[in-house]
């Protein structure tokens, strides 16, 4: 792993607090290596930078849905999509946009499951 080429990308993650009902954006630097996706960043963020980041995970292979965020105004697969191949420095990343934010990038999927059985 030391030798491969790492590039350093600005997350600016868009989150809610609910003890505080408050809305409020939180900026990381993190180091990706190719391959990276975006959950692997923000596991890197959460193990490195700030324990407090919350959001959803399950599957780790595009399967599930569960970590679904929107990545600069586009909703994407955290498990699935490559940093890299996104060609930005900089990744604005939101819950999705249709349902109910519990915290931070973890939103309520109870509505849509009840209209899924």
């Amino acid at each position: 792993m030391g030798s491969e080429k790492k590039k350093t990308i600005e997350f600016k993650i868009r989150r809610f607090d609910p003890g505080l009902n408050k809305r409020y954006q939180s900026t990381y630097k993190v180091p990706i290596l190719p391959g990276m996706t975006i959950l692997d960043a923000l596991l890197y963020i959460k193990d490195n930078l700030d324990g407090s980041l919350t959001f959803r995970h399950q599957c780790r292979m595009g399967q599930c849905g569960s970590c679904g965020v929107v990545v600069n105004g586009k909703p994407m697969l955290a498990c699935y999509t490559q940093v890299l191949h996104l060609g930005v420095d900089t990744l604005e990343i939101e819950p999705l946009s249709n349902l109910p934010i519990v915290k931070d990038l973890v939103v309520d999927f109870d509505s849509f499951f009840e209209k899924f059985v």
